[in-house]
Formats: structure tokens, sequence, C-alpha cells
């Protein structure tokens, strides 16, 4: 007995038997308006992939930035490269940290691109320099990072 797949996937039996799902499958196939919609339909779908997958890597790249910065000590290095470049020492004295912690952290950020070192003399001196970071950071600031600016209470 020789089995035979339908275009819907199903199995049938010998055609010889007069099985009727096999004139159904001669018949779906001879039809070319049915072959040609199945073909749009497919073509379709394929463009719905195609679209989605800039989205996909889009928020792959997303996720990964947003894990770059995703430590409160990298986003305090941030906050304070925000206001311009400084080297690991004027960064540890800032956010009182060993230097080790920040040399690490700011290894992680330059790695990820979000920073980079220029070295002058003794000193590696670091800046901000991804530009969706510095929108992102930028926001932050001025939520969490920046100093207020002092009230004038001499006016009534």
């Amino acid at each position: 007995m020789v089995a035979m797949e339908s275009v819907t996937g199903g199995l049938c039996c010998d055609a010889a038997a007069g099985c009727p799902q096999v004139s159904n499958v001669s018949k779906e196939l001879s039809d070319p308006m049915q072959v040609l919609s199945q073909a749009v339909a497919r073509s379709d779908a394929e463009t719905d992939v195609d679209l989605a997958s800039p989205m996909q890597a889009a928020a792959v790249d997303a996720a990964n930035l947003l894990r770059a910065i995703g430590s409160p000590h990298r986003l305090l290095i941030l906050c304070l490269l925000m206001e311009g470049e400084r080297t690991v020492s004027e960064l540890c004295d800032a956010l009182g940290l060993r230097q080790s912690l920040v040399s690490q952290h700011l290894t992680h950020l330059r790695l990820n691109g979000l920073v980079v070192a220029e070295r002058r003399g003794h000193f590696a001196y670091y800046a901000l320099i991804n530009d969706p970071a510095r929108e992102i950071v930028s926001s932050l600031y001025r939520h969490f990072c920046a100093v207020p600016a002092p009230v004038d209470r001499t006016r009534g």
C-alpha cells in the first residue's frame, strides 16, 4: 500500500483504492489560483518575519545597553562622566570606591562601547561616547544624579 501526504499534511490510503482524499489532493494542486494565494500568504508571513527581525535585533541591542549600565556603580560612574572626562583616581575619590572596583566597572563599560579611555601622561581619562547611552544617562542624570539648585528663600 502506498501512502500519500495531502496538502493539509494528513495521510491517506492507496490512490488505486479510490480514496476520496486522493482526488482532493490532486484537485487542490491543480487549482492555480489556490496555489497562487497560498504562495502570497506564505510570502506575507515571511515579510512579517523579515520586519520583525530588525526590531528583534534592536531589542537585543537595547537590552545589552541596559545590562551594561545596569549596576549602581556603573550608573554613578556614567553620571560623573556626564559632567566631563575623569581619571580613575577622580572617580574613586568622588564615589568613595576602591580603584580596583572602579577599574573593573570602567573595563566593562569600555568593552560594551560606552566609554573610551585616552591616555595622557601617567593618567587615563575616561569619557562617555555612546550616544544612546548618553541620552539614557542624561535622562537618569536629570532625575537622580543632578544636584538641585539651591532655593533662594530671601525673596518673598
